[in-house]
């Protein structure tokens, strides 16, 4: 039997799944990565825009970015913290919060529907050790106590 690589597996899931996700925000207007922006605010409103980089993975100069087209298209807005004024926390408009709770719902329909492909022992089972390799390619660890990054994309 041939040896294939997991990495090739796992690249195609993740290409499939963002295909999904694309397709499914595309005509609400919502890009992929503003979806995972949109869903921390949902959870953790006025964030900062480094906080938001650092529970994303991703680079300030990225959100920064992000958030400015997000604010040209009225889903948030930038404000000074009150008690630093070189700090900007983010904040969902309206909009933004309806964009959010929209983008959540895909998440959960393409969860729902991955969860009946295998019963529920399988699926248990896959948690464990996506969260194995997830943990040993330097991810946070679900149970860990200090240094985690809680986001609304763990779970």
């Amino acid at each position: 039997m041939e040896r294939k690589l997991f990495l090739h597996l796992f690249l195609n899931i993740s290409k499939l799944l963002e295909d999904r996700i694309r397709e499914d925000l595309d005509p609400m207007g919502i890009f992929h990565g503003q979806g995972k922006v949109l869903a921390e605010l949902y959870k953790n409103d006025g964030m900062t825009q480094i906080s938001i980089a650092k529970t994303l993975g991703i680079s300030p100069a990225t959100v920064t970015n992000m958030v400015k087209r997000m604010e040209s298209g009225g889903l948030v807005k930038r404000h000074s913290d009150k008690h630093d004024d070189r700090v900007i926390r983010v904040h969902l408009t309206k909009e933004g919060n309806r964009s959010a709770e929209k983008v959540i719902e895909v998440w959960e329909n393409i969860d729902s529907y991955i969860r009946t492909l295998m019963p529920e022992t399988d699926l248990e089972s896959l948690h464990k050790v996506l969260n194995k390799v997830k943990f040993g390619l330097g991810g946070a660890d679900e149970g860990c106590e200090s240094g985690c990054r809680e986001s609304v994309l763990q779970s």
